[in-house]
């Protein structure tokens, strides 16, 4: 029998290759995965090939990587010099002498260990190094546009000699280099953030405006007029005090149908327009336009507030391109939740308990707010309404029901984060 590492143990593997390399060529030769659309649907049992978004490459960040080998030059010079890592070995660092347990011969253990240690990363450009490529060759990827040029082709390669089948008439670019597929919405790929930026679910509280209205928005009379919040706590609505809006953001009175106004952004209108909610699918009707400032002070009915009205108020720091451009207010300090840590004034007690002293003190703000929230939800339980006593996780399902069963709300699906396009989100998930 042959050595298992010697030629002919491979000579098993060295056919299986062969044919695969001469059933690949055979397979480009006849182009047997080009498929073109026939004039007619496949018959039932027919045999077709179809596309389906997205298998693809992901390669590291191109523009960050592209930028560091940029800095790298600069810092170092072309081809760069790198500072020299040193390591020195001491061997005067040994373990004293030591008797195993139970008695027996002594034993001495010596070991060494490194005293000088760097311990900085690879350089980008060490690591184009790594691909065997010469210093004028990494010097173009500089450019982040040749990185586009120079690996597709090479993942290409690979995929081929693998034995993807694969239309590589139908293959393309999905970064802004190519303004065709930028265009095109995006599903769970943010092309800013990067992938897994899924629909979030909203509550959309309607909370009415309070008749008669001011006068630029007297062409309203007649209707019911809401402005709209996008929230994910429906039962913190107890504690609702007021709504914000922000002072110089554009804002619109949306028709949602024949009786219903929304106030929101007009990005806003859009993504519900293709959620079924506006009077013409597709696309948003508005009634009037408006300015921040000319909805300050509008007196509004509220949900499940113990005070009846409440009023718009103004706020600088409102983000118009997240939700609908206006946020409802509902203060850690209202005991409407009992905290199984810090009571039912949790905003006071771990303001405290953190010695936050300022609104500028944003890392401490984040850490506190992300324990109130969590542990609120999970562990709290509620202080006020129908629900006393009974555990948030448990009433928040129920209050949005309620909400929905009685007009007060409806479900509106949007993006966790920012992204490509707009509307992007709701027209995927209608």
């Amino acid at each position: 029998m042959a050595d298992r590492g010697g030629k002919e143990s491979r000579k098993r593997r060295d056919e299986l290759l062969k044919h695969e390399s001469e059933i690949q060529q055979w397979w480009t030769k006849k182009d047997v995965f080009k498929a073109d659309a026939k004039e007619s649907v496949p018959l039932p049992g027919e045999k077709f090939i179809g596309n389906f978004p997205f298998p693809y490459m992901n390669g590291m960040p191109i523009k960050a990587s592209a930028d560091k080998l940029t800095r790298e030059i600069d810092k170092f010079g072309y081809p760069p010099l790198f500072p020299v890592v040193i390591k020195e070995e001491n061997n005067d660092d040994h373990e004293p002498d030591a008797k195993p347990e139970g008695g027996g011969k002594k034993f001495k253990g010596k070991k060494s260990k490194a005293v000088a240690k760097t311990g900085r990363n690879k350089f980008q450009w060490e690591i184009m190094q790594s691909y065997h490529l010469t210093d004028e060759k990494i010097a173009k990827f500089r450019d982040p546009n040749h990185w586009l040029e120079f690996f597709p082709p090479k993942a290409v390669e690979d995929l081929k000699a693998f034995g993807l089948g694969c239309d590589w008439r139908r293959t393309f670019i999905t970064t802004n280099k190519n303004p065709y597929f930028d265009a095109f919405p995006c599903a769970d790929h943010d092309r800013a953030s990067g992938e897994g930026v899924m629909p979030q679910e909203h509550t959309l509280i309607k909370m009415e405006v309070v008749s008669p209205f001011p006068t630029k928005m007297s062409v309203l009379e007649g209707k019911k007029v809401y402005l709209v919040a996008a929230i994910l706590r429906p039962e913190t609505m107890y504690g609702q005090t007021n709504a914000w809006v922000l002072p110089g953001g554009k804002y619109g009175a949306f028709e949602v149908n024949d009786t219903e106004v929304f106030i929101l952004t007009r990005r806003a209108a859009l993504n519900l327009a293709y959620q079924r909610l506006s009077r013409v699918l597709e696309k948003p009707t508005c009634l009037v336009e408006l300015i921040g400032k000319e909805l300050v002070g509008l007196p509004l009915r509220s949900l499940l507030d113990l005070n009846e009205i409440i009023y718009t108020l103004p706020m600088l720091s409102v983000f118009t391109e997240k939700g609908t451009g206006i946020v409802t207010s509902v203060p850690r300090i209202i005991p409407i939740i009992d905290h199984p840590e810090f009571g039912d004034k949790s905003a006071e007690r771990i303001c405290i308990e953190k010695k936050i002293k300022s609104q500028n003190e944003r890392e401490k703000l984040d850490e506190a707010k992300k324990i109130i929230y969590k542990e609120g939800f999970y562990k709290g339980t509620m202080k006020v309404g129908e629900y006393v006593g009974i555990e948030v996780k448990e009433v928040k399902g129920l209050i949005q029901d309620k909400l929905l069963k009685n007009n007060q709300a409806v479900v509106f699906v949007s993006r966790e984060k920012r992204s490509c396009r707009d509307s992007a989100m709701s027209l995927l998930w209608l």
